[in-house]
């Protein structure tokens, strides 16, 4: 390498390192806190937000938007979306349901949409982590809310839901990733053609999980009469508990789960893969959970 293109990369890395330094300054004296009260953010999405009558159901379909649907410190339930004549919002509460639908399709560049940081953009990675794109619906209902049902069909777009408790969920996701923290659903179902589906802190009983393509991870979470299909994609499960009686049919992908509870009796067939299953189970136990693989590792510990 030559000399100059030595000392030029030098300089560019001792910038780099510099501006990381100074950024992390900033932010450790309060830059955080003096960008989030600044007057010169302007965001050039139009969001719509608006208080709404109570209601017990809720029932959104969607061509293109992320939906997050959750319980919040708040009086009065809300909706939010943004206002994009390309992909309108529209929404009615009726019957104690509150039916949203939103039409229309993003405006794309080849196949990918397009989406630059900006400074709320980074805020929100300093503070959270998460980038909220502007195409999400968010529909927030107070903690003493009875929210019984939830039916989503969504042709590309994520669902997450949380802090609910629902007697029975229809949940159907084209192109997208369901995630479901600290949540209780008693009946139902999910299908999921393109997508994974994460699932933490949550209790799930007779639902019944059918996914193309993804995977399926349960984290500190419960099952009970549950079924998970999976034709192409893994299952996962640390901390994980199973009650009475749950099954698992794969295609092709591996099974690799973590008991939280040994009070289990696991029935297994598997065509082509290994298998490695603790030998602490309780084989007399009353609770059953059948694997059926047909290509891909199985591990149960």
């Amino acid at each position: 390498m030559k000399s100059w293109t030595k000392t030029i990369l030098g300089i560019g890395v001792s910038c780099s390192l510099l501006g990381a330094a100074l950024a992390g300054y900033g932010f450790a004296t309060g830059g955080l806190s003096d960008l989030e009260n600044s007057t010169d953010i302007v965001g050039n999405v139009n969001y719509q937000k608006a208080n709404l009558d109570s209601f017990s159901k809720i029932d959104i379909d969607s061509t293109t938007s992320d939906v997050i649907i959750s319980k919040a410190n708040i009086d009065k339930p809300f909706i939010s979306y943004s206002d994009n004549k390309k992909t309108p919002v529209n929404y009615e509460i009726k019957d104690d349901t509150l039916t949203v639908k939103q039409t229309g399709t993003r405006t794309q560049l080849g196949n990918a949409n397009i989406h630059f940081l900006s400074l709320r953009d980074i805020i929100d990675i300093a503070k959270t982590g998460i980038i909220e794109n502007s195409h999400t619906i968010v529909i927030s209902v107070p903690q003493d809310t009875d929210l019984t049902s939830v039916k989503a069909n969504l042709s590309s777009g994520d669902l997450d839901i949380s802090q609910l408790s629902l007697d029975t969920a229809t949940l159907k996701l084209l192109a997208g990733e369901l995630t479901l923290t600290n949540t209780t659903l008693n009946s139902g179902t999910v299908n999921i053609t393109s997508g994974d589906a994460e699932i933490e802190n949550s209790n799930l009983a007779n639902i019944a999980f059918s996914i193309t393509t993804g995977d399926i991870d349960l984290e500190n979470s419960q099952a009970s009469d549950t079924t998970f299909e999976l034709s192409m994609g893994d299952f996962s499960a640390n901390a994980a508990n199973f009650k009475n009686d749950n099954t698992i049919t794969m295609t092709t992908g591996e099974v690799d789960i973590t008991l939280a509870s040994k009070d289990l009796k696991v029935l297994m067939t598997n065509l082509l893969g290994d298998a490695d299953i603790t030998s602490n189970l309780n084989q007399s136990s009353k609770n059953t959970l059948t694997i059926d693989g047909n290509v891909g590792d199985i591990t149960v510990q």
